[in-house]
Order: structure tokens, then sequence, then C-alpha cells
């Protein structure tokens, strides 16, 4: 398995991965970064990010949210692994690639209820930074956040380096953050 950071001429693959041609060729317009893993010349596990200042916008439609990173921070979306070992492969070299692309923290927003995900970015060093919730109904859309250490909000906020800003979500995200962007290293190294 090769893990490395994608190119362009790597898209048409990203495309077929996701199987979203125009998500893809736009997030490469736009200079977010992707990590791939690909196994026998195949995407066999990716993950997103853009790296600060920026702001990953995608989430409008369903959050109603924007969240920006500053200078030394990134955050890191729409992940994904469809081959045995390649996902795991890919996350415990991800803090080292986020690394070398200057990147000190990385964030990212995980459903409260994926108990799965937040574990496994648990035991890979994550910390929670805060609560994300939004809540709409008859076009009426109450916003809350609650930094890690802090009481819950209205309204925009700031947790960490990520400011948030919007609406909609008739769930709860998890925010988290690594502090730890070193290359995890596996027994046996």
């Amino acid at each position: 398995m090769e893990i490395r950071k994608a190119t362009v001429e790597d898209e048409p693959a990203i495309a077929a991965y996701f199987e979203d041609e125009y998500l893809v060729r736009e997030r490469f317009r736009r200079g977010d970064t992707c990590m791939i893993t690909l196994a026998k010349e195949k995407v066999c596990a990716a993950v997103w990010f853009c790296s600060g200042p920026n702001q990953y916008v995608e989430d409008w439609g369903a959050l109603r949210s924007v969240f920006r990173t500053e200078t030394g921070s990134a955050w890191s979306f729409n992940g994904k692994g469809t081959r045995m070992g390649a996902w795991g492969a890919l996350m415990t070299r991800f803090p080292g690639l986020l690394a070398e692309e200057g990147n000190q923290e990385v964030y990212t927003l995980i459903d409260f209820d994926n108990l799965p995900s937040i574990e496994a970015h648990r035991s890979l060093g994550y910390q929670r930074a805060g609560l994300f919730a939004c809540f709409s109904a008859l076009g009426i859309t109450l916003r809350l956040f609650r930094p890690d250490a802090g009481k819950w909000q209205f309204g925009s906020g700031h947790i960490g380096q990520v400011r948030f800003g919007g609406k909609r979500r008739e769930s709860i995200g998890f925010i988290a953050r690594s502090l730890r962007l070193t290359p995890v290293r596996s027994r046996g190294e």
C-alpha cells in the first residue's frame, strides 16, 4: 500500500472513488488537499482537509455552517475507507502528513452518535474541543456550541482556532482536534 498526498493527476481516480467528479474537481480548484491510500494503483482510502487560513463551506446546505481555520491548523472532512486496513493505515500516517503541510492542529466534526468514529479518533490522539448543535423547526433555527471546558452558548463562537457560524442541524456534532501531529509508530517499529 502507498499512502501519499494526491495530485491533480489522481483526480479521475479520486472522482471515481467518491462517485462525484464535480465535487472532487471543485475541491482541487479551491485548494483542498486529499491524502490517499493506494493498493494496486487503486484508491482504497482517502481523507480531505483544508489548511488555514481557510474555511470549510461544504456543510452549508446541511448545517448552515462555515468552519474557519487559522494558519497552522486544518479542517479534515469526508474521510472514507473501503479496503480492510487501508483506512487505519491512512489515519495513522495522517498526523505526519498534516505536519508536512505546516499544520500543528487538525479539527474535524463527527456526528455525536457515531461512537466508533469518536473512539477511533481518540485512539489516534484526538481530543474533544467542543460540541456543536443546531436545531431547526418551522424555518426557525437554534444554533448552540459548547467549548470543551465551557457552557452552552447561543450564536456564533470560537472553539480553539475554529470559528463557528451558521444554522441548521438536527443532531449534535462532536468537534475533535488533534494536538499531537506526529506520526504514530506501529508496534514492532
